[in-house]
């Protein structure tokens, strides 16, 4: 039996790049099981990121005596991990076996500060980076190290450049997977003359953010991707949407709700950020809707009409987005992702300064899913225009191809 360590890097801004290389995870590993010519390969993995996204999505922290080396875990779940700053691991447990994979619970990127759900705060990410890219050389060093302790065979990078620089380090191959790259988003904060408060100069920290992901030794590039250095476009390898599979169908989740074939039903979400902003429930137009909120959308909110039902703290988001009519939120590449393959359209806030958001739109509207809502015309809460256009969509959404954790999955495999 050969046994391979595959690690994965996930950026710790948002949810979407988690939730795909999870679902890359748990291809990989049904892959390296099956009755192929390779099921001889044992695949260990295990997540670097941010053990509050794996929370988010239920997570629980490992036991002691929780064996993890084969996915599985035996414990009752009541006890803590250890939670030291060096080993400290939690359990991201999902749908697929409900397997577990342990995590090693670090920031790997200062990602963007935002001043509510759907805008990016220019000068507060500008010094967020710049501060994260000061203590650069160390963390490299630091997971370097710990790769080569780990005895790691792979890493497969969502868009965390420093786990590139330090696999390259530690002499491990290594993948690039995502749709976009930090220095592309950061590229249209630099101004000249601009010198943040570590004084540094943004511009650099712009280029070190490219220079880290020309590292990769595989390219792998998801659609509604944006642009990337010369050398990343000559090597990339285009691969189908990785989405998180639905459980239950729209019909199932529609009975397990009590709600009728002819209720419409709009799904409103904003990933894991909270909202941010004012928006009073009794304005929000009614007609003959009935809205499924997540609690981020609600923040503090505890009055709401009888029109409003709280999306469970267990919800499975894809059976959710499959058993409404429209989804209500913004484009971020999971949201718009789980919108085409449930064939379900997304009404969209537009969100300020993230440079990556005209490509995720044309991926939306180039398979007609689309409809766009002024930031003035959410808060108020006059949804109804844009609701009734986008159902007038829902037949016409094209069905996409979806195949990209298998497709990608088979790719690791033979990596290995």
């Amino acid at each position: 039996m050969r046994k391979r360590h595959v690690v994965f890097y996930v950026s710790s801004h948002g949810l979407g790049h988690l939730t795909r290389c999870v679902e890359v995870a748990h291809a990989l590993r049904l892959l390296a099981s099956s009755h192929s010519p390779v099921s001889d390969t044992h695949i260990t993995i295990t997540f670097v990121t941010r053990g509050s996204n794996c929370e988010i999505l239920g997570a629980r922290p490992l036991r002691a005596d929780d064996d993890f080396e084969d996915g599985n875990t035996h414990g009752d779940g009541d006890g803590d991990g250890d939670g030291d700053g060096d080993g400290g691991r939690s359990s991201c447990i999902t749908h697929v076996l409900e397997e577990t994979f342990p995590v090693r619970d670090r920031d790997l990127d200062a990602g963007a500060v935002q001043l509510d759900a759907f805008t990016i705060d220019v000068d507060a990410t500008r010094n967020a980076a710049t501060a994260f890219h000061a203590l650069l050389d160390g963390l490299v060093a630091e997971e370097a190290a710990w790769l080569a302790e780990a005895g790691a065979d792979l890493v497969v990078s969502d868009v965390v450049g420093l786990a590139l620089s330090a696999a390259r380090r530690a002499g491990v191959k290594s993948v690039l997977m995502t749709n976009f790259s930090w220095g592309f988003i950061y590229g249209a904060f630099v101004t000249r003359d601009v010198v943040t408060r570590t004084g540094c100069a943004f511009g650099d920290v712009v280029a070190r953010e490219d220079a880290m992901l020309e590292e990769a030794d595989v390219f792998l590039r998801l659609p509604g991707h944006s642009s990337f250095s010369q050398t990343l476009e000559r090597r990339a390898k285009d691969v189908p949407m990785i989405v998180r599979t639905q459980r239950e169908g729209r019909e199932a989740m529609r009975a397990r709700f009590g709600i009728s074939s002819a209720t419409r039903v709009c799904l409103v979400m904003v990933g894991g950020h909270a909202l941010g902003m004012a928006l009073d429930w009794r304005d929000v137009e009614r007609d003959s809707w009935v809205y499924f909120v997540t609690a981020s959308v609600l923040g503090g909110e505890v009055s709401i009409p009888p029109h409003v039902r709280v999306v469970p703290p267990d919800a499975f988001i894809p059976d959710m987005v499959a058993m409404a009519d429209v989804v209500l939120g913004k484009v971020g590449y999971g949201t718009v992702s789980e919108c085409l393959a449930a064939r379900t359209p997304l009404v969209y806030v537009p969100r300020l300064n993230f440079a990556e958001e005209r490509d995720i739109v044309s991926l939306l509207t180039a398979n007609g899913a689309g409809v766009e809502m002024s930031r003035e015309t959410f808060v108020r809460g006059r949804w109804a225009d844009a609701l009734e256009a986008a159902v007038a969509l829902r037949p016409h959404v094209v069905r996409v191809d979806a195949s990209g954790a298998q497709t990608v999955g088979a790719m690791l495999l033979s990596m290995l």
